[in-house]
């Protein structure tokens, strides 16, 4: 638990300079490095999977509920799916990014700041929107995938995922936290008016 104490010069920029607070500056410094790195290679991970035909025959056909079925490997198709999957990994590296941001405000001491409560909004509503979007994406990947067969072969697979279900409640949960953390961020600022 970390305990907040007056420091004996001026404040920070968010009012807290407190040796209590090293342990979260590291952690910052730590997971904003991981969230920028992450937010790079997830791009380049995605196409290597949809640019290795043995992977794409699958791994990615029983992601994409067509394990057994005809596909369509061309490379027009997989550019294709590759595309509709960035429809759903793109605003998770903006969450990434938003990640990286506020964990490197951390690192620098400014905690209690009204920007660090938007960027867990923002997060939370990335979480939100890409678990009830990744669906759907991966219904349209399976048409696309199975859109050339014989129309028995053709397959409209509508997959929830559990994963989808934990990302959709831990945004509604960070949403939450975001504002409790706004109202901490008011009452931190009208502290530092009586100091």
């Amino acid at each position: 638990m970390f305990k907040l104490r007056r420091a004996a010069g001026p404040p920070s920029a968010s009012g807290i300079a407190d040796a209590g607070f090293r342990r979260i500056r590291r952690i910052g410094r730590f997971v904003a490095v991981l969230a920028v790195l992450l937010a790079l290679l997830w791009p380049l991970a995605l196409a290597a999977s949809w640019a290795d035909l043995d992977f794409v025959q699958g791994r990615l056909a029983t992601e994409f509920g067509v394990a057994g079925r005809p596909i369509d490997t061309s490379a027009q198709t997989r550019a294709l799916a590759f595309a509709l999957s960035m429809l759903i990994v793109g605003p998770s590296m903006y969450g990434l990014v938003l990640i990286a941001r506020l964990f490197t405000a951390f690192a620098r001491g400014v905690v209690f700041e009204e920007e660090n409560a938007l960027r867990l909004s923002r997060f939370a509503l990335v979480l939100i929107v890409t678990s009830v979007a990744a669906p759907f994406a991966r219904l349209a990947t399976s048409v696309l995938l199975t859109m050339d067969n014989a129309p028995e072969e053709r397959v409209m697979a509508l997959l929830i995922e559990g994963s989808d279900l934990v990302a959709f409640l831990a945004g509604w949960a960070i949403l939450a936290f975001a504002a409790i953390f706004r109202e901490a961020v008011r009452l931190a600022h009208e502290n530092r008016q009586f100091v």
